[in-house]
Formats: C-alpha cells, structure tokens, sequence
C-alpha cells in the first residue's frame, strides 16, 4: 500500500477547512561528517514570514561572525593582562594597614528556653509587636526580631528550630520506628502540614505516649527521615493507574528485550513544544515584606511551535513551525446566532510528516540510517502514514506508552531552552526566535547523554511497576 493511499488518516481538517501552506523554517540542523552544528538563522528565511515571526535581518551578521586564531590569541592576551593588573592593584591596595579593620566584638549570645520562646511566639500571633514581647518574655530585641522572622517563614514550625550542640541524634526522643512511619505516612500524604502529621504520629503511637514539639518534630524529619519541603509537583491521577502502570512496563520490558535498540546508542527523541514572549519565571526578587511582581506583556503574543530532536549525538534538528490561520467550519453561538470564527491551526500530521522527512535527511546526511525514532502517543505521530513513511526511509518507530514524560529525555531539553529564556525577560521589542536559538546553543552533547541516561535510570521502576513516577 503506498502513502498516498495512507494520506486519508492524516486528514485531521474539519471538513469546510481552507487549504492552507505550511512552512518549516529550519533554525538548527547537525551538520554531515562533523561534530559542529549548522545554525540557519530565522532572519534568512523570506520577509513575510519574518514579520511574522517578530524577526528582522541584522545587517551587522557578517561582521559579527568574523574571527580569527590572532583575534582570539590577542583576546586571551588581553583577559590574561586585565586579570595580573587586577591582581596587582588588589596586592597594592588591599593589604595596606588603614584597609585591615578590627575585629569586631563578640556578640553575647543568650540561652533561652523552649517555653520561653513558645510564649514570645504565642504573643506575636496574637499581635503584640516585637518590644513588648521582648519586655514580656525577658528575650533580648535582637533574637525577638530572629525568632519573629523564622515564625513569618513557616507559621506551622511553631518554635524556631535552635543549634544545639553535643552528638548528634542525642536529642531526639523518637526513633527508628517512628521515622519509619513519618516516611510511609508522607509518601501517602506529601502535602500534609507539621500539625497533622504530629496529630496523627501521636494518636498512631498512643500506647507510648509520644510527646514531642513541632518544632522537635521539624528536625527529626530533616535530620533523621532526609525529608524537606519543595515546589510540589502535581501529576495526573491517570499516571498511576494501573492499566497505565502495566503498559508501561509492558513497553519498557520489550524495549530491554530489543538487542539493536538503545536509548543510548541509536535512538532520536522527537517532541514538539510552544513559546511565546509571556514567559516568565514563576519567582522573583522583592524588598522585605513586599510582594514581588513583574510587568508583562498586556496583549496576548503569538505563540510559535517549535518541533525538535536530540540523541546521543546531540542535538539533530529544531525547525519552527510557521502560524497559520485558517477559516474553519466550527461554529459559536454570539448573541444566540451562530457564526463562523478563525482558528489557528496546530500541528497537524501531514506537519509533522513534513519536518519527519527533513529531519530523516539531516540523519542521513551525519551517516545514521537505522535509527530508532521515538516519541509519544500524540495522535498526530499515531496514523499508519506516520509509522509507513519512517520504515519506508530505513528507520524504526518507537511509541512511548501513555503518561509517561519521563522517559522522553528531550522534555529536559525543553526544560533547559525555557529556563533559558526566562533568565531575562522579554519585551514586545524583543526577538523571539533568536533568544530561543541562543538557548538552544547552550545546550551540550553532555546535556544530552545526561538526560538520556536519566529516562534508562527509570527502567527498573517501570518493570517494578511503582507509582509516583
């Protein structure tokens, strides 16, 4: 059966749609017989399409790019000068007596007991301010205004955790069973508070009389049960399901009894992934006691999709996508009349056999027919077309099974090319598509070999078919 007769599973139009042409423009492909990569900038490609994309051609390319071995060698030169002067300049002027300053007095550090410091809390969220707590628990000011802060950082802590010396685990009235059952009880409950596991550690352990402090208990989790809190990452309830959990090791176990395929060795990870200038990063520098903030774009921008692919030989091709918008036969209702709205349109699989074929080229051209193509189980890769087209081209097709992100290293590829671009943040004024190339750049053939090795480390949790992946 040939691929035109395959054409009618990739028809994911809604029947009305207007043709409309899709354009790959190529930013990055690995180039054949080396180990450095050809970068086909965004601002080569035609002027529509650059205004489309909010990229405009730099007349100042050509010289940017000029370099030379005696440039290079006179700009060591110069960094290596620079660096003795400073050097120099720091012997001279910074060993001199009138820099070296006194000591400073040892400051009186005061011993205050548990009670103590439960009481100051106790008055400070009942709203008493800083002084008079002080006055009224015989606290000096300046620990007042230390223990009022770490209390502000975690109201559940309750008593702010205290150094305290002699041997470690000396002071801990719990044991192993409890910690045992702290790690059990937070696998089960990762968002519980302080007050809830105390509660339930000692409505748990009654016969024993457990009686410890929540700042006590703090500590045992840190120190004795290796628990902290982080940025809680939530996952579909679908991921641990166990039609899930058994295709996955199903998949995994086939993969492992496949002797030509290895994620490391002859396997090209395919994705696709969305950017506009509305990303930002989700944390902020701000003064004390005041909120931090950002200023965004108002207007919505227009997103850009960006399909890529990496092995252990690097990163092979990144290729964006460009926007199109067509006049769909969908309907809304407007004021209870119907009417016709455009739509932009995504990727579709006739797109996505497009950048296959490309992409295939820059594999054959770098000398690596044969491999295996592996991506997830969107349904624009799952059409018959998809898998004809790749074993008519010499290569394989690998699905990934259903909710599992993790064993698709180039998601951390993503991961690094976005953190990137939040480093600083972008403008209306700002070009897009070059500060996503600039990130990309960044990326090394140790980056990758990491993030695939880091998808195999999860093999023998599949087949052990554990949850919370």
């Amino acid at each position: 059966m040939s691929i035109d007769v395959f054409m009618s599973d990739l028809d994911l139009n809604v029947e009305g749609d207007d043709e409309t042409e899709e354009l790959y423009v190529h930013l990055y492909q690995k180039s054949a017989g080396s180990a450095s990569s050809v970068t086909e900038s965004a601002m080569e490609v035609d002027e529509n399409i650059a205004d489309d994309l909010e990229v405009f051609p730099d007349s100042n390319d050509e010289d940017s790019n000029k370099s030379s071995d005696e440039e290079s060698a006179q700009i060591d030169e110069t960094l290596e000068e620079a660096h003795t002067r400073v050097k120099n300049y720091c012997d001279l002027h910074f060993n001199q007596p009138e820099f070296k300053h006194e000591d400073k007095k040892k400051r009186i550090h005061m011993k205050y007991k548990d009670k103590q410091i439960g009481m100051f809390i106790d008055l400070i969220a009942a709203g008493s301010d800083v002084k008079s707590a002080c006055n009224s628990t015989g606290i000096r000011l300046h620990s007042g205004y230390n223990y009022r802060k770490k209390y502000r950082e975690d109201p559940e802590l309750g008593i702010p955790d205290r150094k305290k010396r002699g041997p470690k685990g000396s002071r801990f009235k719990l044991k192993d069973r409890h910690a045992d059952w702290i790690i059990k009880y937070i696998d089960e409950r990762p968002t519980a508070v302080l007050a809830q596991v105390l509660e339930d550690l000692t409505n748990h352990f009654s016969d024993e009389n457990v009686q410890v402090s929540k700042s006590a208990l703090h500590r045992f989790m840190r120190e004795k049960c290796a628990l902290s809190m982080k940025r809680l990452e939530k996952i579909p309830a679908r991921r641990n399901h166990i039609d899930v959990i058994t295709q996955r090791r199903e998949s995994v176990k086939e993969w492992i009894a496949n002797e030509d395929m290895d994620f490391e060795k002859n396997c090209v990870f395919i994705d696709e992934a969305g950017f506009n200038i509305n990303i930002t990063r989700n944390r902020g520098w701000s003064k004390k006691g005041k909120p931090a903030k950002a200023i965004v774009p108002t207007s919505r921008s227009t997103s850009i999709t960006i399909l890529g692919a990496i092995s252990t030989d690097g990163v092979i091709d990144i290729s964006l996508r460009k926007p199109t918008s067509t006049t769909g036969s969908k309907k809304r209702k407007v004021n209870g009349k119907e009417v016709v709205v455009n739509g932009r349109v995504g990727t579709r699989s006739s797109h996505f056999m497009s950048y296959l074929n490309s992409m295939m080229d820059c594999l054959d051209r770098n000398g690596l027919q044969g491999y295996y193509l592996v991506m997830d189980n969107a349904p624009i890769h799952k059409p018959i077309a998809i898998r004809a087209l790749i074993e008519e081209r010499g290569y394989k097709c690998v699905y990934l099974p259903p909710y599992s992100p993790f064993l698709n290293p180039i998601e951390e590829f993503w991961s690094k090319v976005k953190s990137g671009i939040k480093r600083n943040p972008l403008d209306t004024g700002d070009l897009l598509t070059p500060r996503i190339m600039e990130s990309v750049t960044n990326v090394t053939l140790q980056d990758c070999r990491g993030w695939i090795r880091h998808s195999v480390s999860f093999f023998p949790r599949c087949i052990a078919m554990e949850k919370m992946l």
